[in-house]
């Protein structure tokens, strides 16, 4: 099974670009598995960036995963996948759970029959200002934050050996649609294995 892993900071377009593309293109789209931890956790107070909310999504991936081996899929598309949840915990989660999320992905890598290709949607940090109700403008703490999020995920990237594009989606949406499509399509000739 061949997954693109839709990658990015918070407001990079990974679900407009995954919706998208499950509508023109008729790919399968698995929406980030965080945000029906949210949901189902509401009431349960803010346990943001703490390694047990961490520990949840990471098992609700794995349970996931499990699930799409039975099936007969050639495609998927998943917002986030491990990648990006490891790259988050990477600055909110304890070490020796990063150290745990990292050695559980190499196992799944070597073991399962999936074949990754992770793409990056790019933003400069600023925008998540201006794309996002719940960030303030001027918050430069959170700017510092998603720098080092998005810095974590080609670390993982080269740590793991996933080959990955990365896509700019600063200006128009239909132009990063169609560069994301075509990737998906050649992803050999569109990767890069390190930056």
């Amino acid at each position: 099974m061949k997954i693109t892993a839709l990658n990015g900071i918070h407001t990079a377009g990974k679900t407009s670009i995954g919706r998208m593309l499950e509508k023109r293109e008729g790919y399968t789209y698995l929406i980030e598995t965080a945000e029906k931890v949210i949901d189902s956790i509401k009431d349960e107070g803010d346990i943001d960036g703490d390694t047990e909310f961490q520990r949840k999504i990471h098992r609700k991936e794995i349970k996931r995963d499990r699930k799409l081996l039975d099936k007969d899929l050639e495609h998927i598309l998943i917002e986030i996948w491990h990648t990006g949840n490891i790259a988050h915990s990477m600055e909110v989660a304890k070490k020796e759970f990063v150290e745990e999320q990292k050695k559980d992905l190499k196992e799944k890598l070597e073991k399962d029959r999936f074949r990754i290709h992770a793409v990056f949607l790019d933003i400069e940090p600023e925008k998540v200002w201006y794309r996002s109700e719940v960030r303030e403008e001027g918050d430069t703490e959170i700017l510092r934050f998603y720098r080092k999020v998005k810095e974590n995920h080609f670390k993982l990237y080269r740590e793991l050996g996933i080959p990955y594009s990365v896509v700019d989606n600063n200006g128009n949406i239909e132009e990063t649609y169609q560069r994301v499509k075509e990737i998906i399509e050649n992803p050999g000739q569109n990767s890069n294995k390190y930056r």
